[in-house]
């Protein structure tokens, strides 16, 4: 029988093993070889007929990058969404291709047979800057498999479809919460250090991580580091109210693919504001939780009150001149320019500081098509 499919393939995979494997581009199988063979049944193969020009040099950063993410992402991501490693074949391993031809770095699939499903991925072979950011990038790749099969496990009854999760954005946003957890237990600070992210870096996962101190704009449907800054205001909150880290990625992690309310168009499971009232009460509600995010950046330590921290980053608003990524104020009110106008993608929040106000003044607030929720924050 030909095994064009992981699905199909029933016996382990050996190091320099050839085989067959469908091409997702052409659909044709096509001649492939292992070239690695991790514990945890992690596999690595490449296109038999792809040029091999810097192969060995990406393999031992793949090595390296493969070690941290059985160290540190696996077991946290065994804790958040199911203890079961995903698999691409009846053999229990799961297969990473190398792949020339793809315009992202990486790619995931998946595919249902009978009511198992199956998750592989593909990767751009290419040597990395350092091994560090390559583990990033696989951190947030894999988790996307972890997330398909909590899924596909959790839905309302057996034969039901699967999705990757309620939204997208939650879904990249999800993956990215991993990745940076990934840095930050590199370099082995807690998630609430109050982190001076301007200073000089001291390793090149330091690097990464304070690079990533700042949650994008704040846009949070582009998914990614915006949403990853929001579900990570979410874990530091639920753990100043006793959870333990871990319980809390947990928690949001879940709750960030299940949706608002736990609806994904098939199955009903929690959902990220049940899961979030369970440990910070019933009044908790997604707008004010958004609204709390933006003021915890834009107040972050200029106001002893507790509820408007960015616990992550010292001072997280004060951006340095000249700096095109992050989250800046979308304008800044005075008595000379006391109005603007600003567009935000529905959901997602924006702040604009009043200066010169020891005079008074008055706030009136107008919102477009839809209603707008708002919130003043005074600092003295």
């Amino acid at each position: 029988m030909l095994e064009a499919r992981p699905r199909q393939r029933r016996t382990a995979w050996v190091l320099d093993e050839e085989f067959l494997l469908d091409d997702e581009y052409s659909g044709l199988p096509r001649p492939a070889q292992v070239v690695r063979v991790y514990d945890g049944g992690i596999v690595i193969a490449r296109w038999t007929d792809d040029p091999t020009d810097e192969l060995a040099l990406y393999l031992a950063q793949l090595d390296t990058a493969v070690a941290l993410v059985q160290q540190h992402v696996r077991p946290l991501l065994r804790h958040a969404f199911t203890a079961t490693d995903p698999s691409s074949t009846q053999a229990g391993q799961f297969l990473i291709l190398l792949q020339q031809d793809v315009l992202a770095p990486a790619r995931s699939f998946s595919e249902v047979s009978g009511d198992t499903l199956y998750t592989w991925m593909d990767f751009l072979p290419y040597p990395w800057l350092s091994a560090t950011r390559l583990a990033q990038t696989l951190a947030h790749e894999i988790t996307h498999s972890y997330q398909r099969a909590y899924m596909h496990a959790t839905r309302s009854a057996p034969g039901l479809p699967s999705t990757a999760g309620a939204a997208m954005w939650a879904v990249e946003g999800g993956a990215n919460l991993v990745s940076y957890e990934l840095l930050r237990r590199l370099t082995g600070l807690p998630l609430d250090a109050n982190r001076e992210w301007r200073s000089p870096p001291t390793s090149v996962a330091m690097s990464l991580f304070q690079q990533r101190a700042q949650p994008a704009g704040g846009v949070i449907t582009d998914g990614f580091d915006a949403a990853m800054g929001f579900f990570r205001d979410l874990t530091m909150r639920r753990i100043a109210a006793g959870e333990s880290t871990d319980d809390a990625l947990r928690a949001v992690s879940r709750g960030a693919i299940e949706g608002w309310f736990g609806l994904d168009g098939v199955s009903q499971r929690p959902g990220l504001t049940a899961r979030m009232r369970e440990r910070l009460g019933g009044a908790w509600e997604p707008a004010d939780a958004l609204l709390d995010w933006t003021l915890s950046h834009a107040a972050d330590d200029l106001t002893p009150n507790p509820r408007y921290q960015d616990r992550a980053s010292l001072r997280v608003w004060d951006l340095p001149g000249g700096q095109s990524y992050g989250w800046w104020s979308d304008a800044v009110l005075t008595p000379s320019a006391p109005t603007f106008t600003l567009f935000k993608r529905f959901g997602s929040p924006g702040w604009a500081r009043i200066t010169d106000g020891a005079a008074g003044f008055t706030v009136e607030v107008q919102g477009y098509e839809v209603p707008t929720r708002w919130l003043l924050l005074r600092i003295r």
